[in-house]
């Protein structure tokens, strides 16, 4: 490791430093708008245009710690649960929001921020190892960063026609899978670029250790997994599966059993175990975990919309395997690659119910094969008998700068406009999901105040933030956390459709455990039911934005 980072110069470490800020900078001033631009009498709750309903999860996580948990529990779902859960990373971020009193959304994106250099400097070590020359590494740095799919052409075409029974809601991956793209990953949330961190971190780790003999990195590497599968067991399968593959086919190329290599990855299997087990015993002891891991389908869209979703670096990746193959250049770190691109395109192919989580294999691999593709076409071109022409066109930096942006990098451009629209035009579609009234804030405040482990029905909309602000857990708010989320929003919609089945609604409450009602503002909307004509209900708290019912004996 001390001689891959020894061949890294000064440049480049300046060149790394410079990237960094230009993605803190990229993937932070969307937010900053967003708060810059609150309206009075609001707040700005942290989230943007990319899978929204998934941050109020992590502000509970971050709240449960920063109020004194150590194991964090589902609050988005009623049933009892006797223990938590411990993940290391939201505990580690929550720590952060307890020491220095930050709130769960600060904190969110603070840590967010910091971790990017983290990750820019892993990457270019990682790509260091494959290539040599220093304008590789930082092409494939950029590409690694900014490439995406064309995406962004076909949005406009798409939503003439009806996708909502297909997965990916009918669009390409570089549109709605963060993970899936480097650059969404860095914009969405810091638990994504930890996960690539740890993933990518030790892979260079196992490579180092097959390559250099030595068991010291594949230990490191089995220790790095131990953590990386305690917050997300995702991507067992896909670690293992990758190395396994690439094992396997470095047996095949020596035509030999290689024993040291097999007890390296055994290392990195046995270290690791303990989360895996951990996983395992919790699915055991824990009906609400074992409910919601059920329930957790997250599919990939189709194959069309994956090709489109990464478009130009699959044409540019078969150029690089081809010329790779053609000229035998096959190293033992893009051996890695090619395993790792061939293992997640299987995973992600495979009906299992975690399909769209195994796209995150696919953008390294591409990039670095794209960029074997890139010098191969390159040669190729330069010999043709337009040479002169294509001469031209190779040392233009600026064409190639634009080409880079229209045709590689517009998906990730598409997607940062998109948010700052919505912030300065702040359409009244989507305004309600980014800016939360105060008053409604200090409704969530004073739940807080309340008993431990009561349970609060609103409406779907407000109920997702209501843990990440109170504390407390909620009947239905999130289609993955809330068990059986379809039949309780059914309850909820027909709870407060109508002001009329009093004694029904009463025993609705009773049977399934709630003890406060918060009618907000959402909830007028919905329906007509009136809380304060219901002997069964008493009223603790209002503002011009919420009240708070208690549920009372009749």
């Amino acid at each position: 490791m001390i001689n891959l980072i020894k061949t890294i110069s000064r440049q480049e470490w300046r060149f790394i430093i410079l990237v960094s800020v230009v993605i803190i900078i990229l993937t932070g001033l969307p937010y900053l708008t967003g708060y810059l631009m609150t309206p009075a009498g609001f707040i700005y709750d942290g989230l943007n245009s990319l899978t929204p309903g998934d941050n109020p999860i992590y502000y509970s996580y971050i709240n449960q710690v920063k109020t004194g948990s150590i194991l964090v529990k589902d609050l988005f779902t009623s049933e009892n649960q006797p223990q938590g859960l411990l993940n290391v990373f939201w505990l580690f971020v929550g720590l952060v929001a307890k020491i220095f009193n930050f709130s769960p959304i600060f904190s969110f994106h603070l840590i967010r921020l910091l971790l990017i250099p983290i990750f820019v400097s892993v990457s270019y070590l990682f790509l260091s190892l494959i290539f040599y020359q220093s304008n590789l590494r930082r092409l494939s740095l950029i590409f690694l960063l900014f490439s995406a799919g064309l995406g962004a052409y076909i949005i406009a075409p798409l939503s003439i026609f009806d996708f909502s029974a297909k997965p990916g809601f009918g669009t390409p991956n570089d549109l709605w899978v963060p993970e899936s793209i480097t650059f969404l990953a860095i914009y969405k949330s810091p638990h994504f670029i930890a996960s690539l961190i740890l993933m990518i971190s030790i892979f260079l780790l196992m490579i180092l250790a097959i390559e250099r003999k030595k068991f010291f990195y594949s230990i490191g590497a089995g220790f790095l997994a131990l953590i990386y599968f305690n917050f997300h067991p995702f991507y067992i399968p896909l670690v293992f599966g990758s190395l396994g593959l690439y094992l396997f086919c470095l047996i095949l190329k020596t035509k030999k059993i290689l024993w040291r290599e097999i007890i390296q990855f055994g290392f990195l299997i046995l270290i690791s175990s303990p989360s895996i087990f951990y996983h395992f015993w919790t699915l055991a002891n824990s009906e609400v975990l074992r409910q919601r891991a059920w329930q957790n389908v997250t599919l990939s869209p189709s194959l069309t919309f994956i090709i489109l979703g990464y478009g130009l670096l699959w044409l540019f990746a078969a150029f690089g395997l081809y010329g790779l193959t053609k000229k035998r250049q096959w190293t033992k770190p893009l051996i890695f690659c090619a395993s790792l691109l061939f293992f997640s395109l299987f995973l992600v192919t495979l009906p299992i119910q975690f399909q769209s989580r195994y796209l995150q294999g696919l953008h390294l691999p591409l990039v670095v094969f794209s960029i074997h593709g890139l010098i191969f076409l390159k040669e190729k071109t330069l010999k043709d008998r337009f040479g002169l022409v294509f001469k031209k066109i190779w040392t233009n930096e600026f064409l190639l700068a634009a080409i880079f942006i229209l045709f590689l990098a517009i998906s990730n451009l598409f997607n940062l406009t998109r948010d700052f629209y919505y912030f300065l035009v702040q359409p009244a579609a989507v305004k309600k999901y980014f800016y939360l009234p105060k008053d409604l804030i200090l409704a969530f405040e004073k739940l807080s105040e309340l008993p431990n482990n009561s349970i609060i029905l609103s409406d779907v909309e407000t109920s997702l933030f209501i843990p990440g602000f109170s504390g407390q857990k909620v009947f239905v708010a999130h289609g993955i956390e809330t068990i059986d989320y379809f039949s309780k929003k059914l309850y909820a919609g027909w709870f407060f459709a109508a002001d009329e089945n009093a004694e029904k609604k009463f025993e609705f409450l009773k049977k399934s455990g709630i003890n406060y009602l918060l009618i907000s503002q959402e909830n007028k909307k919905i329906g007509g039911f009136a809380p304060e004509t219901k002997i069964y209900l008493k009223l603790v708290y209002q503002n011009s934005q919420a009240k708070i019912y208690q549920v009372m004996a009749p």
